[in-house]
């Protein structure tokens, strides 16, 4: 893992969650946000960035608790796209692969991340790893430097799927019984089935 930067987006609007900013909503005795990050700054990455850019200095009190770099996004309002590049320009050039996570999924484990992380490792060339259930790919999702380019070149407000639907001979899905990977937030209604499990 050391050779994995961590780039967590946290710089979204939460539009659709009304007037709440869904990263700072109580789960389990915690923040939606503070549940990712002590998930994954207890591991061995290489380095770990958070891109913000909503909400900024609400999220920067979290943030300045933990052991990580902190990007801000000054252009968050157009899109996922531009949130992802600004981390991945801030990100240790001697990175071998880039875990993309989202800030809103506060059920991921740190078994699932170490196994995307073996599996990166124990791959015979340039690997995009995904989690799947029953079928689906879900997030998070790690991508190898030698796709760097491709990602840098999106634009709007969408992840990377484009790149990994370029490259399917370079997927590995790592089958999971849980579908945690799905477990994003962005209605009140996901808030409140995660708050159920």
């Amino acid at each position: 893992m050391e050779t994995i930067t961590a780039i967590i987006l946290a710089a979204g609007r939460s539009q659709r969650m009304g007037e709440r900013n869904k990263l700072l909503l109580p789960f389990r005795g915690k923040t939606v946000l503070e549940s990712v990050l002590n998930t994954v700054v207890f591991l061995p990455f290489r380095e770990i960035l958070v891109v913000t850019g909503h909400d900024s200095a609400a999220i920067q009190k979290i943030l300045q608790n933990y052991p990580l770099k902190r990007v801000h996004n000054p252009d968050f309002r157009r899109g996922m796209s531009t949130s992802l590049k600004k981390g991945l320009s801030a990100a240790d050039p001697g990175a071998a692969g880039f875990l993309v996570c989202l800030a809103d999924m506060p059920l991921l484990t740190a078994t699932l991340l170490v196994e995307l992380s073996n599996r990166f490792t124990a791959a015979p060339g340039p690997a995009i790893v995904a989690p799947a259930y029953r079928g689906r790919r879900g997030n998070p999702v790690l991508f190898s430097r030698h796709f760097l380019s491709e990602m840098m070149a999106l634009e709007g407000d969408r992840g990377a799927r484009s790149v990994i639907d370029a490259h399917p001979g370079a997927v590995i899905e790592v089958q999971v019984e849980d579908a945690e990977i799905f477990g994003d937030i962005d209605t009140e209604g996901d808030y409140q089935r995660l708050l159920r499990r």
